[in-house]
């Protein structure tokens, strides 16, 4: 997302419209990540230091980037018809009991569909989140800052996602609210816990204190 698509996307977004919302922006937060890491990656794999071996290494996770890349797009317009669908479930007027009960019904898959929308967010997030993993040791070390905004946005995603599989939970019933929740809680609790290791390991090579040395 680039130029006028980001001040498109972002005048968009700050309207009155229903639609894009927070979901959608979870979503291009993933997108952000893997762009940041694809960069990353590239330069790397031009650089005259970088053996052959390596380079391959580096081509092969771009490829696999690109592609998580087009389901963060994708991602992004799907929430974006999941909250369109769900803002006319719920605007449907109802005049007797059984089109109330069809309402119900109703607003139930949209919020169904709408939570799953999220859960998907969380699962690519996680699978960037490896991704950069992977390449941590392959990257020029002037990139690591970049390597490091790419696992906070992924961080960021993900608890965005949960906010929005959360905030749809109420309207569904039993069975589906369990199953989604089962679903992000897990997905997330093994995103947190990997990202904070990689994440600890990033700061203590970039997160350094000036030295004194010089210092009169």
């Amino acid at each position: 997302m680039q130029g006028e698509d980001l001040n498109t996307y972002i005048n968009s977004l700050k309207s009155t419209k229903p639609a894009p919302g927070g979901g959608s922006v979870a979503a291009v937060l993933t997108e952000l990540s893997a762009a940041l890491l694809h960069m990353a990656c590239a330069i790397s794999s031009q650089s005259p230091k970088t053996d052959e071996e390596k380079k391959a290494k580096l081509n092969v996770i771009c490829e696999r980037i690109d592609a998580c890349l087009e389901r963060g797009e994708a991602l992004s317009l799907q929430d974006e018809e999941a909250y369109r669908e769900v803002s006319r479930a719920f605007k449907k007027s109802t005049h007797t009991v059984e089109e109330a009960a069809q309402r119900n019904l109703t607003i139930q898959n949209a919020c169904y569909k709408a939570a799953l929308v999220p859960c998907e967010v969380i699962a690519l997030a996680h699978e960037i989140l490896i991704l950069t993993s992977d390449v941590e040791g392959y990257i020029n070390s002037s990139l690591l800052s970049d390597i490091a905004i790419a696992v906070a946005l992924i961080q960021t995603a993900a608890k965005s996602a949960l906010y929005l599989v959360h905030a749809n939970l109420e309207y569904l019933d039993s069975e589906n609210a369990q199953r989604v929740y089962k679903i992000a809680s897990e997905s997330y609790a093994s995103l947190i816990c990997e990202s904070e290791q990689l994440q600890d390991k990033l700061d203590a090579k970039l997160l350094v204190t000036p030295s004194s040395k010089g210092d009169k």
